[in-house]
Formats: C-alpha cells, sequence, structure tokens
C-alpha cells in the first residue's frame, strides 16, 4: 500500500501534507509488528525499522496542520501557515515554524527551533533547544 504524500527512499521517510490544511501526521514504532508505522489522514502504511534513518515532514501551506514523531531518529520538520501542533522525536530535530500560533513539543530531545515570522509560538521542553526567531 502506498499512502499519497509519503515516500520512502534512501532509509528517509518523507512525509508531504497532501491537504492545504488540517492534516494528520503521525510516525511511531507499531508494539505488534515492530515496524515503523506511518499514518496519514487516516491511512497508515509501515517499513522495517531497521532502514529508518530519519524523517521529514512538510504540512500543508494552510497551516493546522498535525505531526506527531514518536521515533528516535533524527527528523526535519516544516510547519507552514500556522497554527501547527507538532512533536518532536527523539533524537535531533530541526524546525521550521512558519505563521503565528504554531505548538511545538520537543519530547526532550535536542533541536534548533527556527521561528520564520508570526507571534504566539509556543515550544515546550525547551531544555536541550536552541531557538531561533527571523522577522
Amino acid at each position: 500500500m502506498s499512502i499519497p504524500g509519503v515516500t520512502f527512499q534512501f532509509g528517509n521517510i518523507q512525509i508531504v501534507a497532501p491537504k492545504t490544511s488540517g492534516n494528520a501526521a503521525e510516525v511511531r514504532i507499531n508494539p505488534l509488528t515492530g515496524n515503523v508505522r506511518v499514518g496519514l489522514n487516516g491511512q497508515s502504511e509501515e517499513f522495517p525499522v531497521a532502514q529508518v534513518v530519519n524523517v521529514t515532514y512538510q504540512g500543508g501551506s494552510g497551516g493546522g496542520d498535525t505531526f506527531i514523531n514518536a521515533l528516535s531518529v533524527p527528523g526535519v520538520c516544516y510547519g507552514l501557515g500556522g497554527n501547527n501542533n507538532i512533536v518532536g522525536g527523539m533524537s535531533y530535530n530541526f524546525i521550521y515554524l512558519y505563521g503565528n500560533h504554531n505548538i511545538y513539543s520537543a519530547a526532550g530531545a535536542s533541536n534548533t527551533v527556527f521561528f520564520n515570522g508570526g507571534q504566539n509560538n509556543w515550544v515546550s521542553n525547551p531544555a536541550g533547544s536552541q531557538l531561533l526567531a527571523y522577522p
């Protein structure tokens, strides 16, 4: 099964949100199979955990997306349009947030979080995180 917006190549799970806004995506270990389960807008597929080395996510341009990375591999995430809710993985994460009212939960990992414009953005558990704001 192949989900539109999800690709797996050279160890990278890439998720590109197919809707302009309101996307819901997550990556986590399926406890029944031991594989990495990728869920996107109600559909899912799995990849062998030993082959996954990082995760990238690009949200919809209209914002209002949710992305949860529950893995221990590095991640890169782009939250576009504002009003996004992002949960980082348990390894190093690069997070780029655009627009207003974004929420990023750092999950205790080291992170670099870039705020590109916008106001009222919030980071929970920022210990070990580098926060950078651009006008």
